[in-house]
This record gives C-alpha cells, structure tokens and sequence, in this order.
C-alpha cells in the first residue's frame, strides 16, 4: 500500500491494527466512565456541552487531548443523580464498584463508544475528571 493511500484513504486505515478503538462484542456496547467533583451540576453541564464561544471545543473536548467526543453520546449526573446515572447503563455489582471508585466525587460523566465515531481515541484524566475506565453492557 502505498504511503499516500495510507495517509488519506479512510478505509485502507480502518484495516490497520489500531489497539486504541477495541473491538466490540456483538450486541454490546463499550461505556467509558469520568468522574469529578464540581461546584453545582451547571458548572458539569457547562464543562461536557457548552461551547465557550462559536467555533471552540467543549472544555470537555479541549481537555480530552487524545479523542474528540461528539456530546451527543455524553449523559451526566451529579449528587443525588449519580446513582442514578449509573443505574440506566449497569448492573448493581458494576455500579457498586463504579461508585468506590469515585469516592468523594459528586458527578461522573458516561460517555458511549459511539461518541468516537471510528476514529483512533486514547483517554486519561482531565484536569476536572478522572478517567475511571470501560465497561462493556448489553446493548438494548
């Protein structure tokens, strides 16, 4: 393959090896979990969809150096909701341990594989979430 092919033709890369964009189950879907601490849920809401200004990323998207998220497949909760949140997408022993892990954390951030479109993503941590890792659910 030649290396201009490679550069631009999308499906010639999609072929290529790219542990970054795993593989999905059949009839799965892979949930990636942030979690954070912020002042009230208008300031989570604004960080994951508002745009500070025409043009400019979500500072979700900004801090998010390895992968642009479409919010579209972002879902939020804070306080009370987190449970909550977490209980639309999985199960009470996932929940269980999802919420040990945010600890003193009073807002998580759901974001579905699809958000990524096909793209090669890597994440880590923002400086407002941590980055708590993937789980793969039943897709309905």
């Amino acid at each position: 393959m030649s290396f201009w092919r490679e550069l631009f033709d999308v499906a010639a890369q999609s072929d290529q090896d790219d542990d970054t964009v795993p593989t999905t189950p059949e009839g799965k879907v892979r949930l990636y979990v942030f979690a954070g601490h912020f002042p009230d849920e208008e300031t989570l809401l604004s960080y994951c969809f508002d745009q500070p200004a025409e043009g400019l990323p979500v500072p979700f998207n900004r801090d998010l150096a390895g992968a642009f998220v479409d919010t579209t497949y972002v879902v939020t909760g804070f306080g009370a909701g987190v449970k909550e949140t977490l209980d639309d997408f999985f199960v009470g022993d996932v929940v269980a341990e999802i919420l040990l892990r945010i600890g003193d954390g009073n807002s998580v951030v759901v974001v579905s594989e699809y958000a990524f479109g096909d793209f090669p993503f890597s994440l880590d941590d923002t400086p407002r979430l941590s980055y708590l890792g993937h789980w793969l659910v039943t897709r309905d």
